[in-house]
């Protein structure tokens, strides 16, 4: 009896041994599944977005009607003047920043170095009657930096969304200069945790001006930025938004204006734009140069800078395509009735 107890025993001991590794087992695989699952929806969002941009630019390159444009990339200022009702642009482009400080809220010093890789860039401008203009950004970001403590980081991922309207308060006269007022939000899509973003909502709004002087068109914008302070900022005792001013000052020199006919044009243009009056050390200044070379409804473009201060980045280099086109003609001519032969 007790013998056979013990066996009983024995064997139900043992079983239960066995079966452990079958749970482990059944966990890792599930595990594994949830891992891969995850992974390509990953992969998958990865590819929608290079799938919606490329098949935006085809889209606007081969199908949309051709219309005569003018745009101020590679600078950061704005022009005042909206663009027309039912007209639209399409930017894809890249830039890259060598030895900046991003994001905003990191402190300078504690970089040893920092790369700074945006690609791609994509900006849609739509003209919303004559005097209102909505421009909508969004970009993906790689990021390769150090800190002065050894900690290095190396990540690709999204940026941040950022939409603003413009919408036009004055034409240019004989004497006045034309104004605009620009509004809009920059949106917490970026991951913080990966250094690619403050995972805060800032806010921006900015009076745009322009006065044409003989062939040279100069420009100005000048503004109030609101960022809000992410948990992780130096500033200990500070809560709530880092207020700064922004600005610049531009100029666009059409070197070869050849407009009533299909030869390029070239355009030379310059800024100074910048940030100031930050709590959190993030104030920026720099200079920047560029070319444009335009032909019909599309501009390639090429910008350097460099910063004035120490915040702001050592060298770099913008790039990029804008391309326009009529979309209100494009989309009557798609909803026209076609005619039946005779």
């Amino acid at each position: 009896m007790l013998r056979g107890s013990t066996k009983r025993s024995n064997t139900h001991i043992g079983s239960s041994q066995s079966t452990e590794p079958r749970t482990q087992t059944k966990d890792h695989k599930f595990n594994r599944a949830v891992w891969a699952l995850g992974s390509g929806f990953s992969i998958l969002r990865q590819l929608s977005t290079w799938v919606c941009v490329l098949g935006s630019v085809i889209w606007a390159l081969f199908f949309a009607p051709r219309v005569w444009a003018y745009s101020l990339l590679p600078l950061a200022t704005e022009d005042p003047v909206p663009i027309p009702s039912g007209i639209t642009q399409v930017s894809l482009g890249l830039t890259y920043t060598r030895n900046g400080t991003f994001p905003f809220f990191t402190p300078a010093d504690s970089l040893d170095y920092q790369n700074l890789l945006e690609v791609p860039q994509l900006a849609i401008r739509v003209g919303a009657g004559d005097w209102v203009e909505i421009l909508a950004i969004y970009e993906l970001i790689y990021l390769d930096e150090r800190m002065v403590n050894g900690d290095t980081t190396n990540n690709y991922g999204s940026g941040d969304a950022r939409i603003f309207t413009k919408v036009r308060l004055l034409q240019e006269g004989q004497t006045l200069p034309a104004f605009s007022l620009r509004f809009g939000a920059k949106l917490p899509n970026a991951n913080g945790e990966k250094h690619l973003g403050t995972d805060e909502t800032d806010f921006a709004g900015e009076i745009l001006a322009s006065k044409q002087f003989g062939p040279v068109n100069l420009l100005t914008n000048f503004g109030l930025v609101l960022m809000g302070v992410p948990p992780n900022a130096s500033d200990d005792t500070s809560e709530g938004q880092d207020d700064l001013v922004s600005y610049s000052v531009a100029a666009v020199w059409p070197w070869q204006d050849h407009a009533e006919s299909d030869r390029i044009r070239l355009a030379l243009l310059g800024e100074v734009a910048g940030l100031a009056g930050s709590r959190f050390g993030n104030d920026r200044a720099a200079i920047r140069i560029g070319l444009q070379g335009t032909q019909g409804a599309g501009t390639i473009y090429l910008g350097i800078s460099t910063g004035l201060i120490s915040e702001s980045e050592q060298i770099g280099v913008n790039a990029g395509f804008t391309y326009t086109f009529d979309l209100a003609t494009w989309f009557q001519q798609s909803t026209e009735p076609r005619q039946s032969p005779d």
